[in-house]
């Protein structure tokens, strides 16, 4: 409460201050504005500490800390508003309730997933973290430096607002073919660049200039298994049983020579392979890069939420087992082992781990840059940032590119954008990155045990029939 002639303040329950008449100080009588009048903060932390002091951990949690923060906080912008009403709304203030009479090291782990709850809010990864700390301190919790995530990395960052949806941030923010003539003036350093640009057409040249040679070659293979299988139809009834299981053989081997005669033939698209649908992002030699069209399925990138790389990731376990089994055994022959070296992260530094030998594998951050395009951005880190003033690409700053090349990037799941795991490592080593489910490419990822993350299986094709 605040006296209109002493200016003297003091705190009190509304029930006593409802039978105070005059001011403990002075003497002044107090009018109802006086008793009404809030306290008010111009930031988030000291509102969210008189919060919990006034009101208790209740009000703070719980739904109402909407209306309390209104009144004590009117000059905290909106954006910021709308950040502190996500730790409510977005189920990261029930990870702290739970935990209120925890140990210190459970509390630990519960500001980290509180943390990690709003990260797959699509609120950015370091906002993420200043708010909960936020309330963390509210609560009256001592978190350790070790607690802090990313400090090494961005202690020069000073998040004021972040993305609750991440379609707000594709309208907002990202650069958009028909607007790039007004966006040149304030990215002049680039230069206009055309939508949806073709991928790869260098590699499409070179693969129909080699298909009439190739088609010959798979061609002349058919008439030998067309032979060879007219031949046993002719046998003896007694060798109608073998003449049945070359059918078969004959059957599934077909199969595989039509997928690599698409290929041949220059198709980039919707190659049949295995029962599902594949696209071409590369051909080396007489062996093809693929990906699946589209996510196949959602699982998480490891089943518990600890430190974790590619190579010891039940993921990849799972893609190199009981996925792959799902092949033939011809399938399963047609596809190659490949090492694949497993970079740092490039704007985290967080470790990739060894390199790996996979028949079936997930898309690097590079991968993907390299093969739906680059526009610079992941070499000189200029990303997407929640800034005071909305969305701003920062130099050194960023935490996910946003460019021309999203629609390319884009991926369905039962005819809904979906985003899709990366095996790169994401801002830390239990979190991995990933692409949106607008295309938009997040270095700072996800946490690794979130069960909704997208599968989209990668291989290398042996060409040879």
């Amino acid at each position: 409460m605040i006296c209109n002639k002493c200016k003297s303040k003091w705190e009190t329950d509304r029930r006593i201050s409802a039978s105070l008449i005059s001011c403990p100080f002075c003497g002044e009588r107090l009018t109802q504005a006086d008793e009404d009048k809030p306290q008010a903060f111009d930031n988030t932390k000291d509102a969210l500490i008189f919060i919990a002091q006034k009101h208790g951990n209740e009000v703070l949690l719980g739904k109402k800390l909407k209306a309390f923060f209104h009144d004590y906080a009117p000059q905290v912008s909106p954006n910021r508003k709308s950040l502190v009403f996500a730790v409510y709304e977005k189920g990261a203030a029930s990870i702290l309730k739970s935990h209120l009479n925890a140990k210190q090291a459970d509390k630990e782990i519960a500001f980290k997933r509180a943390v990690a709850k709003l990260s797959e809010a699509f609120v950015a990864q370091d906002a993420a973290e200043n708010i909960v700390r936020e309330f963390a301190e509210a609560l009256g919790w001592q978190l350790s430096a070790a607690g802090k995530a990313q400090q090494d990395v961005q202690q020069a960052l000073q998040p004021e607002t972040a993305a609750i949806q991440l379609q707000t941030a594709q309208t907002k923010a990202q650069p958009q073919p028909q607007s790039k003539q007004s966006q040149s003036q304030s990215q002049s350093t680039k230069s206009p660049l055309s939508p949806s640009p073709p991928p790869l057409p260098n590699k499409q040249q070179g693969r129909k200039a080699l298909a009439p040679v190739l088609i010959l070659i798979v061609a002349l293979a058919l008439v030998v298994g067309l032979f060879t299988h007219n031949k046993l139809n002719n046998d003896t009834n007694a060798d109608a049983e073998a003449s049945s299981d070359t059918d078969t053989i004959v059957e599934m081997d077909g199969s595989v020579d039509k997928a690599i005669a698409e290929i041949l033939g220059g198709g980039m698209h919707n190659i049949k392979f295995g029962g599902y649908d594949w696209r071409v992002l590369d051909i080396q030699g007489d062996k093809a890069l693929l990906l699946t069209e589209d996510v196949i399925e959602r699982c998480p990138y490891n089943t518990e939420y600890v430190d974790v790389t590619w190579e010891s990731c039940t993921l990849r376990k799972y893609l190199n087992g009981e996925f792959l089994n799902k092949f033939s055994s011809q399938e399963q022959e047609m596809i190659l082992e490949t090492t694949n070296t497993n970079l740092k992260n490039q704007w985290y530094d967080t470790d990739g781990g060894n390199s790996t030998t996979d028949k079936v594998f997930l898309l690097s951050i590079d991968e993907v840059v390299k093969y739906f395009g680059d526009n610079g951005d992941l070499a000189n880190r200029k990303g997407w940032y929640v800034g005071n003033e909305g969305y701003e690409l920062r130099d050194g700053a960023g935490y996910y590119i946003s460019d021309q090349y999203n629609n390319e990037r884009v991926a369905k799941y039962e005819d809904d954008g979906a985003w899709w795991w990366l095996r790169s490592p994401g801002f830390d080593s239990d979190y991995a990155a990933h692409v949106s489910n607008v295309g938009v490419l997040l270095l700072s990822g996800y946490n690794v045990l979130y069960d909704r993350g997208g599968v989209r299986p990668a291989l290398w094709l042996n060409l040879k029939s």
